[in-house]
Parts: structure tokens; sequence; C-alpha cells
């Protein structure tokens, strides 16, 4: 194999690996709370399908900002923006769910999620005791 063929077919990968985070992305951040749960799910079922090539590509991916997929569950989710232009539909627990045991395995691959989601943790119970008093 030369060098062009495995470095095109290393950005092959990568580019289908970009496309499928993309898409399920998209879904994700829908005002409607069936296509959010359609992202989550095929996104829920990407993630436990990858494999070796694909799974080294993926976690490199996890490193960039607009391909992590926590922060993208905490700012659309977890944490969906009050001032969006466009009335979302209610979270529903469904979404909760999916997106948690997503967080949950990624913490376990990939370590580096792990700071925004305890940011996020951190904010809320931080915020939570100050405003309880």
């Amino acid at each position: 194999m030369s060098l062009y063929s495995s470095w095109y077919y290393y950005s092959s990968l990568q580019r289908e690996v970009e496309f499928q985070l993309n898409t399920n992305f998209t879904l994700i951040k829908d005002r409607f709370s069936f296509c959010r749960v359609e992202g989550l799910t095929n996104l829920l079922k990407y993630v436990k399908a990858l494999q070796e090539p694909d799974l080294a590509i993926f976690l490199r991916l996890q490193d960039q900002d607009q391909n992590n997929i926590t922060r993208h569950l905490l700012a659309h989710i977890l944490d969906p923006p009050s001032s969006n232009p466009y009335p979302l539909s209610p979270v529903i627990l469904q979404e909760r769910l999916l997106s948690l045991s997503l967080i949950q395995g990624l913490c376990l691959m990939h370590p580096t999620s792990r700071f925004p989601f305890l940011l996020f943790s951190l904010y809320h119970l931080l915020s939570y005791h100050f405003t309880s008093y």
C-alpha cells in the first residue's frame, strides 16, 4: 500500500466518522423531541458498534470541540439554552437517560470528555447551593 493510498483510506474513514457525528448532532439540535431521541439512539448505536480503525479516529475527533459528543449533549439536551429563537419541545426523560448513558460510556472511552461534564455538574451543584439560601 502506497503512502497516498493509506492516506486516502484514513481520510475516508475520518470523513465517515465526522459525517456520522454531524448527522446525529443535527438531529440532537432539533426542536422536536422525537428527532432528538432518534439522534441520540443513532449515536448510541454508532458508538457501541465502533471497531478499531474507526475507534481511534473517533477518539481523536473527541478532542475537538465541534466533534465532542459530551459538549453537544450538555448544550442541547441536559442544559438547553433558554434564549432559543424557536421554542423547543420539552426535554423528555428518555432523552435525558440516553444522554447520560452516552456520557457514561464516553467518559470511560475518552477521559478528556469528563471535564465538560464535571464543570457542568459543579456549576449546577453550586447554583443550587447558593439559590437555596
